[in-house]
């Protein structure tokens, strides 16, 4: 575990399905999602789970086709209708945060195929559908002719375009129906088309797709919508033998539909992107254990990753209640999923209560556990802290022995005083003692009947209710006792002073 200081930050408060997505719109049940009809780019948005999404696509479909004659003035078939566009999807798509993604939107044209939606450009997609085919005379497009370079987990052709219908019992011709875009390859096909009323558009998945145009009225009605559980129908026939329009195509991929005389286009494809959006994660903060005098041990735990896991997990503390400020915080960097998670907090401070909140980091903020509280264990007693410092006013016989009390333990020391000797250990030793009631500060003792040009050794102590406290072990030196004075009498004689006795020299 690595520790470093953090700054703290209070995320906001999260609502189960009153989100705010990052990308679309929240469909109402916490599912972000995006329908993209158009444009070039996107961006990968900061709450993306790589965990939870799918991206589908559907090609444009493909046009219908005009009337055409069979050679007689009387004979002539409605054209065919165009295929659904392909279908293509691709779930839990891992993506870089705020990267931007080309995308490809698929465009239908009368007469010809449709083109392909792409994401993430169409060479190297993640996920493609191909465009629908085009109507060719009277046949409707078959679905499955343009699917070969469909790429994602899951794909589907298009359904087919109906038929045209040659002139019918009221000298009228009809269109064949769009073929639908159905999301599960699903969409039936484009219904053909006979007597006076245009054939109707294959519908998607459960949707309906528009009716035939009725004789006379020229246009057929539009297939369904895409939407998130159907595909869109094709759009119906037109009929007259007037040369009735081919009637709209569905929205979103379906194949146009065939006409009398003109055809309408295939619809545009979609890219329809969803995904669960990542939110802070879910963090506890369980009963602080293993109370002592100035440690304790910290506990949490992550209960959900909120669709990321966490990069940092730990600890606020202090004895601030709401912890707006802290003493302290921990950080323990990595990859956190969901679990328990612990911190062994030492140099507190006995007897004190304190607040601690887990918490947890992801790529879109923090979760914050509840706050709890502790209070560390009663400050006991202990033996006084003691130090040795120098002794002083050392001479050949005496010196002034010195030591303080730093920290008196919980309760003044009763006594105070030095061991002191020639042996470096002061295994024996002679002692002084002073009684009293002593707090912390300085203390000395003078000692006297030292033998000269000799090594002590000494050591302070102070004893209370608790124990005995002592400073490490000090020497000093006494002095070695020669003087080379000499003070002369008279002429011819002095007196010198060695070792303590005056001697009576002559010159």
């Amino acid at each position: 575990m690595v520790l470093m200081a953090s700054v703290f930050i209070l995320p906001l408060p999260r609502i189960a399905y009153a989100i705010t997505c990052g990308s679309g719109t929240d469909n109402g049940s916490g599912v972000c999602v995006t329908i993209i009809s158009s444009g070039s780019n996107w961006t990968v948005p900061n709450d993306w789970n790589n965990s939870n999404n799918s991206i589908e696509t559907i090609g444009a479909g493909g046009g219908g086709a005009a009337g055409v004659s069979s050679g007689k003035a009387s004979t002539k078939y409605g054209g065919g209708g165009g295929s659904g566009g392909s279908y293509a999807k691709s779930t839990n798509v891992s993506l870089s945060l705020g990267a931007s993604i080309s995308i490809a939107i698929g465009t239908g044209t009368s007469g010809g195929d449709g083109g392909e939606t792409c994401f993430d450009t169409c060479l190297t997609s993640i996920v493609r559908a191909d465009g629908g085919a085009a109507a060719s005379g009277s046949t409707g497009a078959t679905g499955a002719s343009k699917t070969g370079s469909t790429i994602g987990s899951t794909t589907a052709p298009g359904g087919s375009g109906g038929n045209g219908s040659p002139v019918g019992a009221s000298n009228s011709s009809s269109g064949g129906g769009g073929g639908a875009a159905g999301p599960n390859g699903l969409g039936i096909d484009g219904g053909s088309a006979s007597g006076s009323t245009g054939g109707a558009g294959g519908a998607g998945d459960n949707s309906l797709g528009g009716a035939g145009g009725s004789a006379g009225s020229g246009a057929g009605a539009s297939g369904t919508e895409w939407l998130s559980t159907a595909g869109s129908g094709g759009g119906g026939g037109g009929a007259n033998s007037g040369g009735g329009a081919g009637g709209a195509s569905g929205n979103y991929g379906a194949g146009g539909a065939g006409g009398s005389n003109t055809a309408s286009a295939g619809a545009n494809g979609v890219l329809i992107i969803s995904y669960t959006p990542v939110t802070s994660p879910t963090v506890t903060t369980q009963a602080i254990s293993s109370i002592a005098q100035t440690s304790s041990t910290f506990n949490g735990t992550i209960t959900a990753t909120g669709g990321s896991n966490a990069t940092t997990e730990g600890f606020a503390y202090g004895t601030d209640s709401t912890l707006s400020t802290v003493l302290s915080t921990t950080t323990a960097s990595g990859s956190f999923g969901t679990g328990a998670f612990t911190y062994a907090a030492s140099s507190l401070t006995c007897n004190t209560l304190y607040y601690v909140r887990a918490y947890a980091t992801n790529s879109i903020g923090t979760g914050l556990g509840s706050i709890q509280s502790f209070t560390t264990s009663s400050c006991a007693a202990s033996a006084p802290t003691v130090t040795t410092n120098s002794a002083t006013g050392v001479n050949l016989n005496s010196a002034n022995l010195v030591g303080a009390i730093t920290a008196t333990g919980g309760s003044n020391a009763t006594t105070e005083g030095f061991a002191y000797g020639t042996n470096s250990t002061l295994a024996s030793a002679a002692t002084t003692t002073a009684s009293g009631s002593f707090g912390t500060g300085t203390f000395n003792a003078g000692i006297g009947g030292l033998s000269a040009n000799t090594t002590y050794y000494f050591r302070s102590y102070a004893t209370n209710t608790s124990g005995t406290g002592y400073g490490s072990i000090s020497s000093f030196t006494t002095g070695n006792g020669t003087s080379n004075r000499r003070m002369r009498l008279f002429e011819g004689f002095r007196i010198k002073l060695a070792t303590g006795r005056m001697i009576l020299e002559q010159d």
